[in-house]
């Protein structure tokens, strides 16, 4: 996460094209509708498709997948990239992604460790675009 400058975070939607003032402003609405979300994470992971994103996965889905239907209320989910449409978006935390080919062993040993389950308390949501991560809205929650 270092080489993006951001924090872990969950990703609920991608766009390819997209109007930015209806993005801020979804950010903005769901914001008022949500409180902190305490989150206990299970178990680390990958995904190994285009790029090695390592991620952790949530012990108790439902909360995201709730702010996650509300993102695809309010913004065309038809306009979203297909690994975040409902259908098949996996609730994740990004933890770490842009390795090097030369960090590829290390990151799939690391994520087949035993890993202990930690509690995270998530309290801001924001609207960013990408590369560079820009943030264009930042809300706390509750």
């Amino acid at each position: 996460m270092p080489s993006l400058n951001y924090a872990p975070h969950f990703t609920f939607a991608i766009y390819e094209e997209f109007d930015l003032g209806a993005l801020k402003s979804a950010t903005s609405e769901i914001s008022k509708k949500c409180r902190p979300i305490t989150v206990t994470f299970s178990e680390i992971s990958v995904f190994d498709v285009e790029r090695l994103v390592l991620w952790l996965r949530a012990a108790d889905e439902s909360p995201l997948r709730e702010i996650h239907e509300q993102i695809h209320r309010m913004i065309d989910p038809s306009t979203c990239i297909d690994y975040y449409t409902p259908q098949l978006w996996q609730p994740h935390c990004t933890i770490g992604m842009n390795f090097g080919n030369e960090m590829r062993e290390a990151v799939l040993e690391f994520a087949s460790r035993p890993f202990e389950p930690i509690e995270v308390k998530f309290d801001v949501m924001d609207c960013v675009t990408f590369l560079p991560v820009t943030v264009h809205r930042e809300v706390n929650l509750g």
